[in-house]
């Protein structure tokens, strides 16, 4: 959540990045699939945008790597910045 916020959830967003059929960083609720509105599989942002997190932590490592490599962020191996232990 921290690494999505400091990137800037609109720039995530905009990449257009889907996760188990819901997007990854929607604008409000009405954009969240409905199997996923009753679970607690997403986190509000600061800014007010939602953010799906309902996936495995190796997963998550791959999609903030995914993330830095597409918009060209000067993070080498946002990978590792995953904690694993979680």
């Amino acid at each position: 959540m921290d690494t999505v916020s400091y990137v800037g959830a609109e720039k995530v967003r905009e990449l257009g990045i889907m996760k188990n059929g819901c997007k990854l960083v929607s604008i409000d609720e009405s954009e969240v699939a409905d199997r996923w509105k009753k679970e607690v599989t997403r986190v509000v942002l600061p800014n007010g945008m939602h953010l799906f997190c309902h996936m495995s932590t190796d997963a998550k490592a791959k999609l903030l790597q995914e993330i830095s490599d597409r918009l060209g962020n000067p993070f080498v191996n946002m990978s590792k910045k995953v904690n694993k232990s979680s």
